[in-house]
């Protein structure tokens, strides 16, 4: 079962690194706020019109993003990202704490476990290490600009008030 045909709840990122990697002896990091830390964080910054009104458009935003992955898998990757990227936007503007934490927040400690994830492999000697990072098209433009600068970064980090907590290393070997 492929990850983009299942409703794979909490599990995506390690079904779609997994499928990414094939059939070699490497590690997955999983890098994103689990669930509990997303609704946590929600619960503790969401005001409950922005939510009760997110609600209400849920549908127009899952059809906005389903007509996105048709321009990607059409081969339409730039227009993809546009789609994408207007969604994004939407939500800043109109949903700004909800934007906040369910894409700022989320950069900026998905970057900072890149950054830590890169200081381990160098660490251990690998001065160029190859990493496959996958994360969702509306993170790419924030995480792009956080990692040209990872003490800002982390500065960030702590000007937004997020505890770092090392990402989840699973090492997956090859199948012979």
């Amino acid at each position: 079962m492929n990850a983009q045909d299942s409703n794979c709840k909490g599990k995506c990122e390690f079904m779609v690194a997994t499928d990414a990697l094939g059939n070699q002896d490497a590690d997955i990091w999983l890098m994103d706020m689990d669930e509990e830390e997303i609704a946590a964080r929600l619960r503790y910054r969401a005001k409950p019109e922005e939510i009760i009104a997110w609600r209400r458009i849920d549908a127009y935003v899952a059809e906005h993003n389903a007509q996105g992955l048709r321009l990607w898998e059409e081969g339409l990757k730039q227009e993809a990202l546009d789609y994408f990227n207007g969604g994004t936007e939407l939500m800043r503007r109109t949903f700004p704490t909800l934007w906040q934490v369910l894409i700022h927040e989320r950069n900026l400690l998905m970057a900072s476990r890149l950054i830590f994830i890169t200081e381990e492999y160098i660490n251990m000697g690998i001065v160029e290490p190859r990493i496959l990072a996958i994360v969702g098209a509306a993170h790419v433009p924030g995480m792009r600009r956080l990692l040209v600068d990872p003490l800002g970064a982390l500065r960030l980090m702590e000007q937004s008030d997020l505890e770092f907590t090392p990402p989840v290393r699973i090492h997956k070997v090859r199948v012979s």
